[in-house]
Formats: structure tokens, C-alpha cells, sequence
């Protein structure tokens, strides 16, 4: 009965099977290839991969040097993650793909559909249409949120060749924790026969959503020169989140006028 049972299974065998040129077919009477199969193939058809090893996966080359190995494996014998698909190099799980499609490359995804366990380099564009969160942020170019946020939760954001900007508008470094903004605003005064010594009192206004506390203030340059503008020394007193009170002062030895002399202002706070 054994004998009849061995030779009933190569009878199949054989009539499923053909040879041409070397190659063998499964059901394919034809065969182009070395091996080509009709239907699928079932690989750990009872389920015993527990997902670390390629036991009982699909392997490539020689398994006996076990640092080589590579395949594809799945655990379906239970654990985490159990039902995912394992990519192996070197005997080393590179890539996993888990039952809710979430990849992880050299890691086992968590909390998004993608996870890499080390540095990921682009020769071309990076696009997020929502926020970039990350410890170190580092590109050769631009790095541009256009509708949303670049966030270094630990680290630094850099663009080594390119720009930085948010919203259209410049980023500052801050060696604190928080942000830095700065904007540039601009004192026009106009004094007539101001004696020495004495000062006219101006003031700049700005949104009071500009900051979210008192900023640094300093004066630039004149942008406006006019009449006795240089013999005058513009002072910035009663810095507030929402403006700044400059005061124009004679420091000459003799009366001084001018007309519109403009002065520019520039104030850095957090924002």
C-alpha cells in the first residue's frame, strides 16, 4: 500500500511537472523559466514562524552561512507583530510591513504608517502637507512649510545651503528655548529750532500680537536724512509689547532743525 501510494505521487508528479530545456513547469505545460508554477505558493503552510528567524521563510542563496541569509519571512505563530511581512539581509530584519500596513524600516513601527530607524537622505524634494516634527532636522536646500509647522522637539533645524522660512517670513536662531521673531519698523521726527540739550518725545506702535512679551529694541540707521538730523541722537525708552517711545535729542552746541528725518528700529522678542 505504501509502494502504491509513493507511486501514485510521482505519476502526479510526473504528468504535472514537465521538462523543457532544463526548466521545470507546475502546471505549466511550457515552462520559459527555470521554475514556473501555474498557481501560488503556500510558504509556513501550518503557521510556525514566530516572526525572528527565516525558518520558515522564503530564502536566497546559501542558508548555511547563517550572516548571509536573506528572504522574506512572516510571523504567523503568534507574538508582536504577528501577520507581518519580514524582509532579512544579513540575518537581520531590515524592513517589516504590519498587518495594518504601517512600515518600519531597520525598526518596528508604532504610531505611523512610517518608521525609520536611522538617517534618511533625499537627492530630490521632501513634501509634508502637514506639520515636520523631528529631533534634528538638516538639508542642503530649502526647508518650507507652506501651511504648517518645522518643529525640532530636541535638536536643531538647519538648511546647510538654503533658507529657512516660515509662513513666508524669516526665522531667527534662538539659543534659548523659545522663538524669536524681529521686525523692522521705522521713527520719522521733525524738530524746529530745538535748543541744546533739549529732546522731543515720539512713538512706534506695533500689533500687539507681534510678541508674546517685551522685546529687545535698538536703533539702525538714518533711512530719511534731512536738515540737522546728525547733530540729533535718537534714544528708544518704554519698550512695550505693543510699541516703543523714542526720543530725539540735541546733542549739538547749537539749535537744530529738520524735517521728517527718518531713523530705522529694529525690536527681537519671543513670539
Amino acid at each position: 500500500m505504501i509502494t502504491l501510494k509513493k507511486l501514485t505521487v510521482l505519476l502526479c508528479l510526473f504528468f504535472c511537472c514537465s521538462g523543457y530545456s532544463q526548466n521545470v513547469g507546475i502546471g505549466v505545460p511550457d515552462p520559459t523559466e527555470a521554475l514556473s508554477i501555474w498557481k501560488g505558493i503556500n510558504i509556513d503552510h501550518l503557521n510556525q514562524n514566530d516572526g525572528t528567524s527565516l525558518v520558515n521563510g522564503l530564502r536566497f542563496g546559501n542558508t548555511a552561512t547563517t550572516n548571509q541569509m536573506a528572504g522574506i519571512s512572516s510571523n504567523r505563530a503568534g507574538g508582536a507583530p504577528l501577520y507581518s511581512l519580514d524582509f532579512y539581509t544579513a540575518n537581520q530584519k531590515r524592513m517589516v510591513i504590519l498587518a495594518n500596513g504601517a512600515v518600519g524600516i531597520n525598526t518596528v513601527p508604532s504610531a505611523y504608517i512610517l518608521e525609520v530607524g536611522g538617517t534618511i537622505k533625499t537627492i530630490s524634494n521632501v513634501r509634508a502637507d502637514g506639520d515636520v516634527i523631528a529631533k534634528d532636522l538638516i538639508a542642503s536646500t530649502d526647508i518650507t512649510a507652506t501651511d504648517g509647522d518645522i518643529k525640532a522637539t530636541n535638536g536643531d533645524i538647519k538648511a546647510t545651503n538654503g533658507q529657512l522660512s516660515a509662513g513666508g517670513k524669516g526665522v531667527m536662531m534662538n539659543n534659548g528655548a523659545g522663538r524669536l521673531k524681529y521686525v523692522t519698523l521705522s521713527a520719522t521726527l521733525s524738530v524746529a529750532g530745538l535748543g541744546v540739550g533739549s529732546s522731543v518725545l515720539g512713538h512706534i506702535s506695533y500689533s500687539a500680537s507681534t510678541f508674546s512679551a517685551i522685546p529687545s529694541a535698538y536703533v539702525g540707521n538714518v533711512i530719511t536724512p534731512n536738515g540737522d538730523y546728525f547733530k540729533a541722537m535718537l534714544v528708544l525708552e518704554n519698550v512695550t509689547d505693543t510699541g516703543i517711545d523714542v526720543r530725539v535729542v540735541n546733542v549739538s552746541s547749537t539749535a537744530i532743525t529738520f524735517t521728517n528725518a527718518k531713523w530705522s528700529v529694529i525690536a527681537i522678542g519671543a513670539y
